[in-house]
C-alpha cells in the first residue's frame, strides 16, 4: 500500500473509532480548520509549521469523510482542474490564474460514495 493511502486509511480509522464521522457540522469543521490556521501563524519554528499544516489536511479530509466522498476521488478531481490552468505568478509570489482560457472543471458528483470509481 503506498504512503499516501495508507494515512488516508488510517485517518480514516481514527476517526471511525471514535464516532467523528457520523457527526458533520460545518461550524465544527470551520473551527477545527480556523484553530490549525491560528496555530500556523503563531508557529515559532519549521516544525511547528509543519505540525499545523499535517493537523489542517487531517481535519479536512475528515470532512470529506464526513459528507460521504472518497477522498483519493475528490483530489484527483482537484489535480485535473488544477493542472489544466495556466496564469503566473504575481509580484507578491501567488499564483494568478489566467481567467480567459477554459478550464477543466472538477466533477465532484463522481467522487461521492456509492456511485461507481473513475
Amino acid at each position: 500500500m503506498d504512503s499516501c493511502t495508507d494515512w488516508l486509511r488510517r485517518n480514516m480509522e481514527w476517526q471511525k473509532e471514535r464516532g467523528l464521522l457520523e457527526h458533520y457540522n460545518v461550524i465544527t469543521e470551520y473551527r477545527n480548520l480556523l484553530e490549525e490556521c491560528e496555530e500556523l501563524m503563531e508557529a515559532d519554528s519549521v516544525h511547528e509549521q509543519v505540525d499545523a499544516y499535517a493537523d489542517i489536511i487531517v481535519f479536512a479530509t475528515a470532512a470529506l469523510m464526513k459528507l460521504g466522498y472518497r477522498v483519493n476521488d475528490v483530489m484527483h478531481e482537484v489535480m485535473t482542474e488544477l493542472e489544466s490552468r495556466t496564469g503566473s505568478i504575481d509580484d507578491s509570489g501567488k499564483w494568478q490564474k489566467d481567467k480567459s482560457v477554459e478550464v477543466y472543471k472538477a466533477d465532484y458528483s463522481k467522487c461521492k460514495r456509492g456511485t461507481p470509481h473513475r
